[in-house]
């Protein structure tokens, strides 16, 4: 039963649930038990930025104003 409560608060957590509403649903009376309990997947905080880098990719490919993607690596900067 107690490693429900983990799964129950780390899938909530992963589902973009704040914390306030899993202590709630947890029945825990301090937010720092929901902290210990809702674990993060390894791959989540990955998945995280990529949606994120693909939010950003797609509305600077899809603005009426495109300028050509430049690498850092490319890029000079005169001082």
């Amino acid at each position: 039963m107690h490693s429900l409560r983990h799964t129950f608060a780390s899938r909530l957590v992963m589902s973009g649930a704040d914390l306030r509403t899993i202590q709630v649903l947890g029945g825990w009376r301090d937010l720092s038990l929901v902290q210990r309990y809702g674990h993060l997947a390894p791959g989540h905080c990955t998945q995280a930025i990529e949606r994120i880098a693909g939010e950003f990719h797609n509305r600077i490919h899809n603005s009426p104003i495109s300028a050509p993607v430049v690498s850092l690596a490319e890029r000079q900067v005169s001082m």
